[in-house]
């Protein structure tokens, strides 16, 4: 949940980055944004079941869940801004969430390689230095292996 919030705002940083010069934001509008915007990508996620998965096990059924978490959040944040008459750059909110959508499904993958790479590591290292007995887990599914 941490992460995906530090990435959201993360995204919105670099894309007032790269528009600075071309738009004019309020500082009060930009944070009234960014908070908008992670609190309802929290709850959109959370309703949705994105963080009942554990990260290790993504995969695109929950890529897609997270990225229509975050399409919600970002129409939340144009219907409230635009409900609220506050004066706010589009071109900074689509920026902001193709980065997000970019930056929060590479972490997940990130950490999925990581984990899967030093799991493999492991297993090289347990299986040259002793000999094992191969055993069947039926449905316990990675966690039996992990198990044993």
């Amino acid at each position: 949940m941490v992460n995906d919030s530090v990435l959201m705002l993360c995204a919105g940083e670099i894309a007032l980055l790269f528009l600075n010069k071309y738009i004019h934001v309020s500082l009060h509008t930009l944070i009234y944004t960014y908070i908008v915007a992670v609190i309802s990508y929290l709850i959109a996620a959370n309703v949705s079941g994105v963080y009942r998965q554990i990260t290790r096990f993504v995969g695109f059924n929950e890529i897609v869940l997270i990225m229509l978490s975050e399409a919600l959040s970002f129409l939340t944040v144009v219907m409230v801004t635009t409900i609220l008459g506050m004066h706010n750059s589009y071109r900074l909110i689509m920026l902001t969430f193709l980065l997000s959508l970019l930056l929060i499904p590479a972490s997940r993958f990130c950490w999925r390689l990581f984990i899967e790479f030093n799991e493999q590591r492991k297993h090289l290292k347990y299986k040259i230095s002793t000999k094992s007995k191969k055993a069947l887990v039926l449905g316990a599914g990675r966690g039996g292996n992990s198990l044993l």
